[in-house]
């Protein structure tokens, strides 16, 4: 990494680079040097120049051969890859009998999202979810639960998005659907044997205090009231304020 390179040290690098030689720390003689330099960076390093906090003269010594990696972002076709890749080995590091994988609709989930820390947020996602939670799948609502808040504003915005877009007109629904008609994720259990898991994205303060008092205040029935997990239910308690 050379973003962030102190400019006393640009110019020893520089040195070394030119010279090929270098002087260990309290050492009296140089060392000669036969190596190959591979620099990273994720800041525009053509700012950093006019900035004059990089120095140009460096910058052109380590661009002979200049590669740029596209973000998770712009390749949005390798997450589930890596995702599954990540599940296997963090299961083998920590000796957990099976991997999970991605369902399905898990795997749609995790294609909306915008992975601005690009490979290492999806890992640490995985990693979260592999080390908390039972059974044989990724499921939608693990996802969910293990993203921040402005994430899951985001995905809501482009999963309304993606409704707006394809939903069919009243008249042209199917029998006994309509265009408002409420969707659920299909997913599968510990067994492997398939259920029906309503994902609810879009719920409102008013839907959770109607499902509070149809319960009873009984906070675990209101949650399955409205067909989601409890800490999903904690968590809309806390950002409304409940």
């Amino acid at each position: 990494e050379i973003g962030e390179m102190p400019l006393d040290l640009q110019a020893k690098l520089l040195r070394a680079v030119e010279q090929k030689q270098i002087m260990r720390l309290g050492g009296s003689r140089y060392i000669d040097l036969d190596v190959k330099i591979i620099a990273a960076t994720n800041v525009d390093m053509s700012e950093m120049i006019r900035q004059k906090r990089f120095r140009e003269d460096l910058f052109y010594r380590l661009s002979a051969m200049r590669l740029r990696l596209m973000p998770l972002r712009e390749r949005i076709g390798d997450v589930p890859i890596l995702a599954n890749h990540f599940s296997r080995k963090i299961s083998a590091r920590i000796g957990r009998d099976g991997v999970m994988l991605l369902t399905p609709e898990a795997e749609k989930l995790l294609c909306l999202l915008k992975w601005y820390g690009n490979v290492r947020e999806l890992q640490n996602l995985i990693e979260c979810i592999v080390q908390l939670y039972p059974g044989d799948y990724i499921l939608p609502e693990q996802i969910l639960e293990n993203i921040s808040h402005e994430d899951r504003l985001i995905l809501e915005r482009n999963i309304r998005d993606r409704e707006r877009m394809t939903r069919l007109p009243e008249e042209e629904a199917p029998t006994g659907q309509t265009g408002n008609s409420k969707k659920s994720i299909s997913a599968s259990d510990r067994t492997g044997q398939a259920q029906r898991v309503p994902i609810r994205y879009d719920l409102t303060k008013e839907q959770i205090m109607e499902a509070l008092e149809k319960a009873g205040n009984n906070r675990s029935l209101a949650a399955e009231l409205l067909g989601i997990s409890r800490r999903t239910f904690y968590r809309r308690l806390e950002e409304y304020g409940l």
